[in-house]
């Protein structure tokens, strides 16, 4: 890029998107509501209400226990995406809530906290690796 960029070369549509227990449906919360301010519209910013062709290739990872966004919610979000001619990846791992950490209600549990969140970061690590946005270095030892 030149010291005095283009217009097209500052475009800040993203490439990809990689969301880690997103907040997708937010016209219904109350915690969203208190962020925009009174009399924002939340639709306007919801982004299953912003789905359309050419969006930027998109990766979830999600727990199945997350109660601040049920996986069921995110699916319904992938599959609006893919309708749309987008691509869109769902990874729910079992056992981890929201930001794949162990359920509020139950026990810490580190190990499967750490495990899961190295099989999602793996899983992130492919879908870039797909997208060549990381390189392969198959160099044998």
């Amino acid at each position: 890029m030149s010291e005095s960029p283009t217009k097209e070369e500052l475009n800040a549509v993203p490439n990809a998107l990689v969301l880690v227990s997103p907040a997708l449906y937010v016209e219904n919360s109350e915690g969203f509501r208190r962020m925009a301010g009174a009399g924002r519209n939340l639709k306007s910013v919801s982004p299953p209400d912003q789905v359309r062709k050419e969006m930027p290739p998109t990766i979830i990872v999600t727990g199945a226990l997350d109660k601040s966004v049920p996986p069921e919610l995110m699916n319904e979000y992938c599959k609006k995406l893919k309708q749309a001619q987008n691509r869109c990846e769902l990874t729910v791992y079992p056992g981890v809530g929201h930001m794949l950490t162990a359920p509020e209600d139950g026990p810490p549990n580190v190990e499967l906290e750490t495990k899961t969140r190295y099989s999602a970061y793996l899983r992130i690590d492919q879908f870039l690796i797909s997208l060549k946005f990381v390189e392969v270095n198959d160099a044998k030892h």
